[in-house]
């Protein structure tokens, strides 16, 4: 009885720590606005929404996303960086 007791109880710890540890990492327009303000851009409504397309458009989000970036000053290299942030 024992060792059965003992096999349910690391069975269980091992499918909650299986269940634990295989949750997807998730990028976020968090990521993408907060490396803009890291890097000392002004962060408002353009660029947030320019990070939101990099998150939630599945197909050219990272492309509309760094163009209107551009379009509002952000270097190639930062807006390329944000937007990859936003989509990873």
């Amino acid at each position: 009885m024992r060792r059965v007791l003992a096999s349910l109880s690391i069975g269980a710890i091992m499918a909650t720590g299986a269940l634990a540890t295989a949750a997807p990492a998730q990028a976020d327009v968090a990521d993408c606005t907060g490396y803009l303000h890291d890097v000392g851009y002004a962060v408002g409504y353009d660029a947030t929404r320019a990070c939101q397309f990099a998150e939630y458009n599945e197909i050219g989000g990272h492309v509309l996303c760094y163009n209107l970036l551009r379009s509002l000053g952000v270097t190639t290299r930062h807006a390329d960086t944000a937007c990859t942030l936003g989509t990873l």
